[in-house]
Order: structure tokens, then sequence, then C-alpha cells
């Protein structure tokens, strides 16, 4: 921020610039760390009160830009160390035995294989670009959800709540259906952006990055959602045993599926 201390009044266009890198650096941020707009829509608000209050834009703009280079700063040293806590993991008892192995690969490199490794015993879903793994296989697996696993659900959905729009069937049924069911493309409807994006050369990685995230947060949410319907399903007084012990393999799969792709605290707020 040293060229808004050199100058004693920005000209308008030096304002618009400077508010066009703060809402890249909100951008970055929740690319980035996959956080929500909420961030993007306060500041916004924020600024649109310093225009109505006529408060000195300079120092409110100096004072923002402060404040999400913090932000990213923090995230950033939370992912470092959540990567190193991942690759101490990663690298096994092994690697602690045999020491440091002379491949030419670094701890991170590592820790992608390893998680590569976990996530291969799901199918994929068509998107067939070795650079979105990870979204490719999560989708896979939800995939093979919608086809071996919830009609079984559903069979039993329709044995407690007789009526189709009564309980939590419909809903899960239709964000499963919308994440899931191969459309145009042979992907999902949600991944056709993505499809696209990697098609083209040359490749917009941001925008890709940007997908890849988004894709994964809603991924997550239906499955963190669907965990929590199977837990009080499986409470429930009405079901048999047999049925019961269909909900526990469903959840266990499900657990899986969070557990491997790392997915335990991307849980939608209420």
């Amino acid at each position: 921020m040293g060229d808004l201390k050199k100058k004693k009044k920005l000209t308008g266009k030096e304002i618009d610039q400077v508010l066009e890198k703060i809402r890249d650096l909100y951008d970055y941020y929740m690319v980035r760390f996959i956080k929500s707009r909420r961030t993007r829509e306060a500041f916004e608000e924020r600024y649109r009160e310093a225009l109505r209050t006529r408060i000195d834009l300079e120092r409110f703009l100096s004072l923002e830009i402060k404040t999400i280079e913090q932000m990213i700063a923090r995230e950033e040293d939370r992912y470092q160390a959540e990567l190193k806590r991942m690759t101490v993991s990663a690298r096994g008892d092994d690697d602690a035995q045999a020491g440091e192995r002379d491949d030419g690969k670094d701890f991170a490199d590592r820790v992608i294989e390893r998680l590569k490794e976990q996530v291969e015993k799901y199918p994929v879903a068509g998107l067939e670009c070795s650079e979105v793994w990870e979204v490719d296989h999560l989708f896979g697996a939800l995939q093979k959800i919608e086809a071996e696993y919830w009609p079984k659900i559903d069979r039993i959905y329709r044995k407690i709540y007789a009526s189709r729009f009564d309980g939590p069937r419909i809903v899960l049924e239709n964000k499963l259906l919308t994440l899931a069911e191969a459309r145009m493309g042979g992907v999902p409807s949600v991944l056709h952006t993505l499809q696209l994006l990697v098609g083209r050369f040359p490749r917009n990685y941001r925008e890709i990055e940007w997908e890849v995230k988004q894709s994964i947060l809603r991924a997550s949410f239906f499955l963190h959602n669907f965990k929590e319907e199977l837990e009080k399903f499986r409470d429930d007084s009405y079901l048999a045993e047999k049925d019961r012990a269909v909900v526990n393999e469903t959840l266990e799969y499900v657990d899986g599926i969070i557990e491997d792709f790392r997915l335990k605290d991307l849980k939608q707020k209420n």
C-alpha cells in the first residue's frame, strides 16, 4: 500500500484499480481456501456504507487491503501446517525406517501420491483429465451411491414414508441425481463447466481451480447431509434389523468417501 501513502489523493481511476485489486484478493481467498462469498459480500457492504457516510476512501481502502492480505496469510499458514501434518502422516512407518528416499520427490509430492492411491478405488465420472483426478473420482463415488446404494435406501424410505413428498427422501434424491446422473457430455450437469474448461486450450487454470473447488464443495455438502440423514434413519424405531444393516453399509461407504477425500471439515454452515 506504499502507493496510497505517497499520493495525497487518489483519482477516480486509481480508486477503481484498488477496488479491483481488493475484489481479486477476495476471489483468490474464496477459491484458494474454499470459502463462501459472505466475506466478499461483507466487504461490498462496507464499501457502500463508506460511500454513504463519505469517509476517507483512501484510508478505508488501505485498511481493507491490509485486512484481506492478513486473512490470506492466516489461511496460508493453516494450509501449510495441515500439509506438514499430512506429510508426516503420509510418510508412514516404511519411510520412517528406511529414511529419506532419494527419488527426487519432496514430501508434498508424496502426499499427493498417497491421496491418489486412496481414491483410485473409486470409479471415475468421465472427465478424462488427469489434472482434475480428485473431482473425477469423487463424482464417480457419488455415481456409485446413486447406482448401488441409493436404490436400497430408497426402498426402505418408501416403507416408512409412504408419500413421495414426505420425509427427506425426495430432497436427497433430487440432490443426488443432480450430482450423479450423467447427462450431456457423459458427466453430471454440475460438471459440464469443468468439462468444457479442461477441454479448452490454452487452459484457464484459475477458472479450472475455481470450478474444481466449487464441485468439491457441492459434493461434500451433499455427503455430510446424506450422512446426517442416514444416522437419523439408522435410529428410527420402525427400521427392521435387515434394513438397519443396509443403512449401516451405506453409511460406512459415505464415511469412507469423506475420509479418503479429506472432506471432514467441508460442511455447509447453517
